[in-house]
């Protein structure tokens, strides 16, 4: 009884049965059955003996011929003057109703049981679960949203396994270097001098921005950063931070370059973060730009965002990374290590601060040697 299809199937069979059987009884107690056409042999002798037991109970010696007064019939009586035929067609309609409800309660329930036992497997850790997109439309809508929450907590899945195995490999190697040299020191090997104290600190700074950098990004992308959203001057930020970086490539032999209009709206965001995010994005590219390369900053207004773009002419990215670009610990370069390549979560919190200003990001490259561009919108204040 537990079962939703018993359920819709006595729900169904009630209301079928009450459908039917209340005209049957209005008939009954108020209809016209005057005519003795109405009747077949065996009614029209039920119909006599109704009207005989009439006669009696009303103590009258007069007998009655033909049919009786017009009016409401008592219960008891209703049922004898409903032609056999009638109840034998309404019977036979209700076992056929129900029959027919049964079987298209258990055609609607059986989705909902197929979510449940794919919805419990998904409980059981088999994120590869999904259910047919079969039925109404009402049905395929709820198949689709459960496919899609299917799909999300898979890729969550293998983004947090991805993580951890990332997260263990980064944490690996400054940690054996500074086992490895305390070791080293406590066997003789090395002596503690200011030298390898300065080694052994270089370590732990570098687990300490790992950590910083972790933090950073969870609350980003938890949206629990704090920001001090307000109006800002985005023509101010680029001229500083051109400022900022033009000692560093002019030693690399870089040229900068900036490109904006004068008449530059400004922007709804954190000047904190805002020059977070572009020194992360210009430190990039300088990395990444060998010498007598340009780096180009540029801004431009398309409808109500300001949209920045930082191109450089340096190593470029093959297309199969670029849809991965701002993932977590993600290198074009599988190389590269942490001093060369960095950690690879500096894209990835660009990403996360500038989503959570309402701006977007993205990555654009002809390939290998032939430049990267990033661009990135923030709303006109």
């Amino acid at each position: 009884m537990n079962r939703l299809w018993i359920r819709i199937t006595l729900l169904f069979t009630l209301v079928l049965m009450t459908a039917i059987t209340i005209p049957i009884v209005l008939i009954a107690l108020f209809g016209d059955f005057d005519r003795p056409s109405d009747f077949d042999a065996n009614d029209q002798q039920r119909y006599e003996e109704r009207v005989a037991d009439a006669e009696e109970e009303a103590h009258t010696d007069v007998p009655r011929t033909g049919p009786p007064r017009r009016g409401p019939r008592s219960i008891k009586h209703a049922w004898s003057v409903i032609p056999s035929i009638v109840l034998r067609i309404a019977f036979g309609i209700a076992i056929l109703g129900a029959l027919a409800g049964g079987i298209a309660s258990f055609l609607i329930s059986r989705p909902f049981s197929k979510m449940a036992e794919a919805a419990s497997n998904i409980g059981s850790g088999d994120f590869g679960q999904r259910v047919d997109l079969k039925g109404p439309r009402e049905i395929t809508s709820l198949a689709t949203a459960f496919n899609g929450m299917a799909s999300d907590l898979q890729k969550a899945e293998t983004l947090r396994n991805n993580l951890i195995a990332d997260v263990s490999h980064e944490l690996r190697t400054p940690l054996t270097v500074l086992e490895g040299n305390l070791r080293a020191v406590l066997d003789g090997v090395y002596t503690l001098d200011e030298t390898e104290v300065a080694n052994l600190y270089g370590q732990t700074r570098v687990l300490t921005r790992l950590v910083e950098d972790l933090h950073l990004l969870s609350r980003a992308e938890a949206q629990q950063l704090s920001l001090n959203l307000g109006k800002l001057s985005i023509s101010k930020i680029l001229t500083e931070t051109i400022a900022n970086f033009e000692p560093l490539a002019t030693d690399n032999g870089i040229t900068l370059n900036l490109v904006a209009p004068h008449s530059l709206p400004d922007v709804y965001a954190d000047r904190q973060r805002v020059h977070q995010i572009l020194g992360n994005l210009m430190s990039n590219a300088l990395r990444h730009t060998p010498n007598d390369g340009q780096i180009t900053l540029e801004a431009t207004t398309l409808e109500d965002v300001v949209q920045i773009q930082v191109t450089d002419t340096g190593t470029g990215i093959d297309a199969e990374h670029l849809d991965h670009l701002f993932d977590r610990f993600y290198r074009t370069d599988k190389s590269r290590s942490r001093e060369t390549g960095g950690s690879g979560l500096g894209l990835a919190i660009v990403k996360a601060m500038v989503e959570a200003q309402h701006g977007t990001i993205q990555a654009s490259s002809a390939g290998q040697d032939q430049g990267t561009t990033i661009t990135l919108t923030l709303p006109v204040a």
